[in-house]
């Protein structure tokens, strides 16, 4: 199949500086949002939400704050 990237910026509520959403609520075109009824994608996004909240609490800021490198390194590698 194809591959794909789902941009952060999908997963943040516009005008809300703490929400996140993911699964089939993220913002996405008609046809992406094909892709992401699916189990394995909704479960996807929800992790990368849930670590960006995690990271954001740890280091005192707000979702919008968190460096991408953080996330990216938390998912690949999972260390803290």
């Amino acid at each position: 199949g194809a591959w794909y990237d789902i941009p952060l910026r999908s997963l943040r509520v516009k005008d809300s500086e703490n929400l996140m959403v993911a699964g089939r609520c993220i913002g996405s075109t008609r046809e992406g949002h094909a892709a992401l009824r699916i189990q394995p994608t909704a479960s996807a996004t929800g992790e990368a939400c849930g670590v960006v909240a995690a990271l954001a609490v740890k280091m005192k800021t707000s979702p919008d704050n968190v460096p991408y490198e953080k996330i990216r390194e938390f998912l690949i590698h999972n260390i803290d």
